[in-house]
């Protein structure tokens, strides 16, 4: 036997010492939480240290993976938030395992940005690495620089977008466009789109609404500053799609957003349709827990007391709006002046929109032609003098954004135009008569 293999060979009475002495503990009586299934399981889990998910995953990116393995809309990753919470143990359990891999300090609490383990995009927002050639880029974020940055691809994987090879098709880029946009923001819980608003020392069964707010701020803060990343950078088309890879189906440990020029995609895009999650289903399930969050935090209203009208102060708050770049300011009240289910309405209404996006300050961007939307909110603002659904305009432009924000708009009668017909009309009939 080669004295190479000593320091392995452990002998058999050693594991049957070993054997008889687990045996022996587990003979005597244990406590084990009885409040419910879920959280016996997880008291086991812990006494026996380690964790255990169902078809054989010993750990659990495995475990979620295995429950959802398509992870493409909201209702998937509204499903893999109910799972990590209920069944896996939340932000509790997965901390742990990411601090023993070694993705998060524990004693702050941020990931590491070291290079054991290699963490590229916490590295890239902590300034421990820059990306050649990716400086000129970032001036394209604009404002957004302060919070975010962009990043890049392997130049190899960039060139083989278009690859069906093999060795390209699920590791090349998924477009000919292709870039990540990641957060300078280093707590662990932004590490994946999965623990976004989920907090390690709440109830995973009760989101915590400060924790939602902040993860909302931020993903429509990262929409945002992909939007104006695209419109800066030249070559990138009006088709633009925002992903997460979701915890699980994700290969690295730090947040980043897929902006993709849908115009030109390649094989590895529709091989990585199954885990490609829109960033607008991520905000549609965290603004889903948010409002459940606050609806139970606020006090159940009487009949009579919810018929009551808002008071003359929130009649009167004044919204600001993002016009193309133009800042337009109008009371609440004169929003409400807008017809039913119409665009402006569900604004005030509080309508879920996904599709709307904030500027740097909070504002909602509306990217509408400026005085053609100035012209409508003037229409509502003459509602309380002369009352008229109608929205009379001579310019076409106008007119057509009125009826696509669900205005009902026609053209303004031209005057001078007819008075000169009747006058020509008054001529002809007296030339006629001589």
């Amino acid at each position: 036997m080669s004295k190479a293999q000593t320091y392995k060979n452990c002998p058999l009475d050693a594991v049957i010492k070993v054997l008889q002495e687990e045996a022996q503990d587990y003979t005597m009586p244990r406590v084990v939480s009885l409040a419910g299934e879920r959280k016996a399981r997880f008291s086991l889990d812990a006494l026996s240290g380690g964790f255990r998910g169902t078809g054989g995953a010993t750990s659990l990116k495995e475990e979620l993976v295995e429950r959802v393995p398509v992870l493409c809309d909201s209702g998937s990753f509204r499903e893999v938030r109910r799972i990590f919470r209920e069944d896996c143990g939340g932000c509790k359990a997965l901390k742990p395992e990411l601090t023993h891999a070694g993705f998060i300090d524990a004693s702050t609490g941020l990931l590491t940005t070291g290079t054991k383990p290699f963490n590229l995009f916490a590295r890239i927002a902590a300034g421990e690495m820059e990306q050649p050639g990716m400086a000129a880029e970032q001036t394209a974020l604009q404002d957004f620089s302060s919070s975010v940055c962009i990043c890049r691809n392997k130049p190899e994987n960039d060139a083989h977008w278009d690859s069906e090879a093999a060795e390209w098709v699920g590791k090349a880029s998924m477009s000919a466009r292709h870039r990540f946009l990641t957060t300078k923001d280093l707590r662990w819980t932004f590490f994946n789109a999965l623990t976004l608003g989920m907090s390690e020392d709440g109830d995973p069964d009760r989101p915590d609404p400060t924790s939602l707010m902040e993860s909302i701020e931020l993903l429509e803060t990262l929409k945002a500053a992909a939007l104006a990343y695209v419109t800066n950078m030249q070559g990138w088309s009006d088709k633009i799609g925002l992903y997460f890879h979701v915890f699980g189906h994700n290969s690295v440990n730090s947040l980043h957003l897929h902006v993709v020029d849908m115009s030109s995609v390649g094989p590895t895009f529709h091989k990585m349709s199954y885990k490609n999650c829109p960033i607008n289903a991520v905000l549609k399930v965290l603004r889903e827990e948010l409002a459940t969050v606050q609806a139970a935090e606020r006090p159940k209203l009487q009949p009579k007391a919810a018929a009551v009208e808002e008071s003359p102060q929130a009649q009167d708050a004044v919204q600001e709006l993002n016009v193309a770049g133009e800042v337009v300011a109008l009371s609440v009240a004169t929003l409400r002046r807008s017809p039913p289910k119409s665009f402006l309405r569900a604004l005030v209404d509080g309508v879920d929109n996904p599709m709307l996006v904030r500027d740097s300050r909070g504002r909602i961007f509306l990217d509408f032609p400026p005085d053609a939307f100035k012209r409508i909110l003037n229409h509502l603002r003459m509602q309380h003098l002369r009352p008229h659904s109608t929205l009379w305009c001579a310019d076409e432009e106008t007119r057509r954004l009125a009826k696509s924000l669900g205005f009902a708009a026609r053209c303004t009668p031209n005057y001078y135009l007819l008075c000169a017909t009747l006058g020509v009309a008054a001529l002809c009939l007296v030339f006629c008569r001589k």
